[in-house]
């Protein structure tokens, strides 16, 4: 962590104050990216990818966020309050954590997935495009959820025992 940068946040008593954010080696930042106080960037990450849409809408990371290394945040995402996000983990274009969510390593949330609230979700766990979680869950290492497995289950022909 080399440089130091300050989030400047208003005071509830119309003061503003400085708190500092720490960045990892390697770090982009696009223009549209907004960071919260007191947030830690690990090695390696990218935020936001302005390279790739022009527009106007912008990747919040909110206060007291930590994210590990080589994490990369996608355009439009919002992430709440003290998320957590392990290592080597893919955050996709329009993706919302909600408060205190940890991530562990090598997750994909892939786009317009949404995590409610403080929710676990273990190591190496694919979220597909569209999912939504609620509040207060926990996601177990190595589970792919898909947004198409109720319609798949449909399908299936239920037996039941005659006892």
């Amino acid at each position: 962590m080399k440089k130091k940068i300050y989030a400047i946040r208003p005071d509830p008593n119309g003061w503003r104050t400085l708190e500092e954010i720490k960045l990892g080696d390697k770090v982009r930042i696009s223009e549209n990216v907004s960071l919260g106080s007191g947030v830690v960037v690990g090695n390696g990450v990218t935020l936001g990818t302005s390279d790739e849409y022009e527009c106007d809408r912008e990747t919040l990371i909110d206060d007291r966020v930590v994210l590990g290394d080589n994490v990369f945040v996608g355009n439009w995402s919002l992430l709440f309050t003290e998320v957590a996000v392990g290592n080597d983990t893919v955050i996709s274009t329009e993706t919302l954590l909600g408060a205190s969510v940890k991530a562990g390593k090598r997750v994909k949330l892939m786009r317009w997935v949404q995590v409610g609230t403080s929710t676990g979700i273990g190591d190496q766990v694919t979220l597909a495009a569209g999912v939504v979680i609620g509040d207060n869950w926990v996601i177990s290492d190595g589970v792919t959820i898909g947004k198409g497995a109720r319609e798949r289950a449909k399908g299936i022909k239920r037996e039941t025992a005659n006892c």
